[in-house]
């Protein structure tokens, strides 16, 4: 402290008195090192008063509830409690008599009204001989949520092993089985405990292979995935059913289980679809199908089956071998294109041919044509086709024919020469700038206004590639990108800079136009407008702007000058201190934003400072224009305004310091009574403070951790190579860190949920404070509820059927499994809240209204049939089943959907073969038709040729006649043959 004085001689002089402050500066930095501790927790913290009162608050407390700190201080506890009962401070106030601490959930509804769960840790402290409560709160919210969804989760899935259609069976280590289905024991015709403990391997369940021979017990599926650790998919097999007494055909899927720490299996669960009807069903079709096909490949011509899709595309879904000889394709080409056929027809023929079909669709009439077909090194060939057409549900059209060559082929070539247009007379003359650029980038032309404005000659440029000599050496990657760009999606239009050979910037404006050619870019043609002077203007426009653009200064604290007690001047700043605007200031007496208890002691320390005899600042409170109360510190000095003697006020708002200086007197008493584990380190990771519940979870006291480094009491064991690295990462580059924690500790192994939050304060980071409570009873619920939902969620969603979950309520999907997407082409993301409408599946109202009813009204029967388009488009059959489950109390329907579009195709082409077999009996018709007259040619036509009394060209043309009708007849003989009514003689 120094005081300025005149001793008796006059001279001025000056006294100092030094006081030593250091002990008391020690004890304010550790005091603030404990608010900042405080404030850095990523816990929220709390104290309140016997009354339930707020009387202090931390940073994340502030922010979880989502209120300010004013507006925290002095509210009551209770008015944020979401759902416990009036009474719970009473049974908080008991338990912490009985037995000083308490960990309890509790539920606060935040500032904007949501819902925050929280784990509170609370205990009872005296500070200044009153009780308070001092509360750790830790969100939990999320974590609840998590919880929910995964009870929710686990039951949902294992209602859908208990009730979904298909068999499950799950097998341990050694193969035997453990647990199965409903539906297993309706497939397999077993109860659960007749089951129980057999393997695959075992000879009563009598399995065969498709060709009846027994099916070995090591080579089923789960035997094989506990062998390899692979899935194993698709196995069909046959079963003997006991209550049958006859085989059912199963396909079988195999999904080895493996712990993520082990590379054995040590479980398999098994699926199984019981396909009986339907692969009986095939194998008739089959059946049939050989058949069709050894009586095609006898008729002199080409069969074959016609369609015409609703898009107006053909396809040819059958034709026999005849057709290689005829168009010169495989039966397999035509079947999802006619455009192998299309290619060998005369294209003179071609639109005729196109138009005849086309009518035949419009007309339904039976289609009759005759068409030139010419074949690379062949002869031109003339084909004859007739064929009858039907129109299908799904608005194709499907024609049933014959085809067959009636002429010699005819030898042809056509070729089509492409000329290139490409005109460059009128760009010589052009007032701008142009350049035409190839498509590897090269420049084919430069007219003479581009050589000018660029200084290069048309023979510097010409061949070169980009990056081009007039770009300079500014921004390469970017113009080769934009370059590229144009050349792939079309025109643009930009401003470019570049440097004339002379080394001189131009600006121009370039429009590119690409050129196509069959489909594809020829060239880009590229016009340049020279807008150098306008962007001159424009700059020195903005320079200019830039150049007298002025900034506001304002004063960082409140100022005013006052005569006779009213001020007379007020800054923007004192304006807001106040509260009061410049106009209501004016004139007013200062008197009347002084708090009324500190008037006095404003008007003396006032008064000592203008007399010279205080140079400090004074605090006091001001009253601002709502009647707020807030703290400030003032000095004053006499000055001359306008003429007149005036005092200049400067004053600073001080209300946050004087609650953050309440705040540090309770933060060391707060921290030091959290019964959570609070630990702090420096920035070295040595300990620098360890409270009573950090001795009591990892057995180590404070005197033996402070100073020592954290890690060298306690290890944070890796649950995977490389986890130090990643966390050490992610602390020091978000400054924070939240996770669940494997600690090995003097006391043993603990699960902990550690929060680490760096302590800063002004940008500076002073170390971490970490608050740690004990999960290991909870982490071990969790990981047995997580194992039961990951065992039957993998039923589902590695099913090999598709499978969706619909809620009843809306029928929307909530849920589909891998084979689904598979199917559809629809994954979870798609589907998710999305009806099967909104999806597109069904084909027509009347087949959405059939499944809603069926869903709806249970009536729904075992092999429920329908046809869906998927996600590409096409449309395809399916078998859909329907079972009902309920998911947190909420009923929901499992719907099972089975391909069966190959089956029908085949049912279909089943029909073809009959319609096909018809033709061929009336082949035989006419076979017979015509080995009647036939058989009366070929018998005269030899009587005559005995005769000896005819002239010789009268034999010769019998001998002609009696030829072509013995050729006649064996083409009956073939038709015959054919239509199976006689053998080939």
């Amino acid at each position: 402290t120094s005081i300025i004085f005149t001793d008796s001689q006059g001279i001025e002089k000056t006294s100092m008195v030094i006081r030593d402050i250091t002990e008391r500066k020690k004890t304010e930095e550790d005091l603030l090192l404990r608010a900042r501790m405080l404030d850095s927790a990523s816990d929220g913290i709390c104290l309140f008063n016997i009354e339930g009162n707020l009387v202090y608050v931390n940073d994340m407390y502030c922010r979880i509830h989502g209120y300010e700190k004013d507006e925290l201080i002095g509210m009551n506890i209770r008015q944020m409690d979401a759902d416990s009962s009036p009474d719970w401070m009473d049974w908080l106030r008991d338990e912490l008599n009985t037995t000083g601490t308490a960990v309890f959930e509790s539920a606060h509804r935040r500032k904007d009204g949501s819902v925050l769960r929280l784990e509170v840790h609370s205990t009872d402290i005296e500070i200044n001989g009153q009780r308070y409560n001092i509360s750790v709160e830790r969100d939990i919210t999320e974590r609840k949520q998590a919880e929910q969804k995964l009870r929710e989760s686990e039951e949902k899935y294992r209602t859908l092993f208990e009730t979904m259609a298909q068999g499950v069976v799950y097998q341990d280590v050694d193969g035997k089985i453990t647990a199965a289905n409903k539906a297993a024991e309706r497939i397999l015709g077993l109860t659960v405990e007749q089951m129980t403990g057999r393997t695959s391997g075992d000879e009563r369940w009598h399995a065969i292979h498709q060709d009846g021979t027994p099916f070995p017990g090591e080579d089923h599926p789960a035997m094989i995935a506990l062998r390899t650790g692979a899935p194993v998919m698709n196995t069909l097999m046959g079963v003997f059913h006991p209550l049958e007494n006859r085989y059912h055909w199963i396909v079988v899927n195999a999904i080895p289980l493996v712990q993520p720490e082990d590379k054995k299996p040590y479980q398999v669960y098994t699926t199984f679809m019981d396909i009986t009807e339907r692969y009986l069903a095939e194998e008739e079709i089959e059946r049939k199908n050989r058949e069709f096909l050894y009586f095609s490949s006898q008729v002199p011509g080409m069969l074959y089956q016609f369609r015409r899709s609703p898009d107006g595309s053909y396809s040819m879904p059958f034709a026999n071998d005849a057709i290689q000889d005829i168009f010169g394709c495989e039966p397999d080409d035509v079947k999802e294109s006619f455009e192998p056929i299309i290619r060998v027809v005369s294209p003179d023929d071609v639109q005729y041919l196109v138009a005849s079909i086309e009518k035949s669709a419009r007309e339904l009439s039976p289609w009759e044509f005759e068409f030139t077909v010419r074949q690379p090194e062949q002869s031109t060939k003339t084909v004859w086709g007739r064929s009858i057409p039907e129109l299908q549900a799904d608005g194709s059209i499907q024609w049933f024919g014959f085809a067959t060559d009636i002429s010699e082929r005819k030898k042809t070539e056509e070729s089509l020469r492409a000329s290139e247009l490409f005109r460059l007379s009128l760009l010589e003359n052009a007032p701008n700038p142009i350049n035409v650029i190839n498509p590897d980038t090269s420049i084919r032309y430069v007219n003479p206004a581009l050589e000018k404005i660029t200084g290069y000659s048309a023979d510097e440029l010409i061949g070169c590639k980009a990056p081009y000599p007039y770009w300079g050496n500014d921004n390469i990657e970017q113009r080769l990108k934009r370059l590229n760009h144009t050349m792939k999606y079309g025109t643009t239009s930009a401003e470019n800079q570049f440097t004339r050979k002379n080394g001189e910037k131009f600006w121009v404006r370039i429009t590119n136009l690409p050129v196509e050619k069959n489909g594809e870019m020829d060239y880009l043609l590229a016009s340049w407008i020279d807008v150098t002077e306008s962007r001159a203007a424009v700059d020195a426009l903005r320079e200019s702007e830039e150049k007298y653009r002025s900034l506001v200064q304002q004063a960082l604290t409140g100022v005013y000058i006052q005569q006779k007690g009213n001020f007379v001047f007020v800054n923007p700043e004192f304006e807001k201190l106040t509260g009061y605007s410049e106009q209501e200031l004016l004139g007013m007496p200062a008197r009347k934003v002084i708090h009324p208890d500190d008037y006095q002691l404003v008007r003396e320390k006032a008064i000592a400072m203008l007399k010279g005899q205080r140079s400090e600042g004074y605090e006091f409170r001001i009253v601002s224009a709502d009647g707020t109360v807030r703290w400030a510190m003032e000095t004053v000095a006499s000055i001359t305004y306008a003429g007149k003697q005036a005092s200049l006020g400067s004053i600073m708002d001080i209300t946050e310091r004087k609650q953050n200086e309440e705040t540090l007197r309770l933060s060391d008493t707060t921290l030091r009574s959290i019964n959570e584990a609070v630990m702090a380190v420096n920035n070295e990771d040595k300990v620098i403070f360890w409270n009573q519940a950090s001795e009591e979870l990892f057995g180590v006291q404070r005197q033996d951790a402070v100073g020592r480094h954290l890690f060298d009491l306690i290890q944070v064991v890796e649950e995977y190579p490389g986890q130090h690295e990643e966390r050490e990462k992610r602390l020091r580059g978000q400054g924070r860190n939240r996770e669940e924690q494997l600690y090995r500790t003097p006391k043993g192994d603990i699960w902990v949920d550690a929060h680490a939050q760096a302590i800063e304060d002004n940008h500076a980071q002073y170390g971490w404070v970490v608050l740690a409570s004990d999960i290991t009873e909870r982490r071990r619920m969790e990981t047995a509820l997580r194992e039961s939902e990951d065992k039957f969620s993998e039923i589902f969603y590695a099913n090999p059927n598709p499978m969706a979950i619909i809620a009843r309520d809306g029928g929307r999907i909530t849920d589909v499994n891998k084979a689904f997407e598979t199917v559809t082409g629809y994954n979870r993301e798609d589907c998710q809240e999305k009806t099967f409408t909104d999806l597109g599946f069904w084909l027509s109202n009347d087949d959405r209204e059939q499944f809603i009813r069926a869903v709806m009204e249970k009536s729904v029967p075992s092999q429920f049939e329908t046809q869906i388009r998927v996600k590409s488009g096409s449309i395809r059959d399916m078998s859909m089943s329907i079972d009902t489950i309920a998911i947190a109390g909420q009923p929901h329907d499992v719907i099972t959907i089975h391909d069966i579009t190959e089956s029908k195709q085949m049912q279909e082409q089943l029909m073809v073969t009959d319609r096909l077999a018809s033709v061929g009996e009336l082949a035989a018709g006419i076979a017979h038709e015509l080995n009647n007259p036939l058989t009366g040619v070929v018998g005269f036509s030899d009587l005559l040729m005995s005769r000896t009394d005819l002239p010789k060209d009268a034999l010769d043309d019998i001998a002609l006649i009696n030829k072509e009708a013995i050729r006649a007849s064996q083409v009956a003989r073939h038709l015959l043959t054919f239509a199976r009514k006689h053998p080939d003689e």
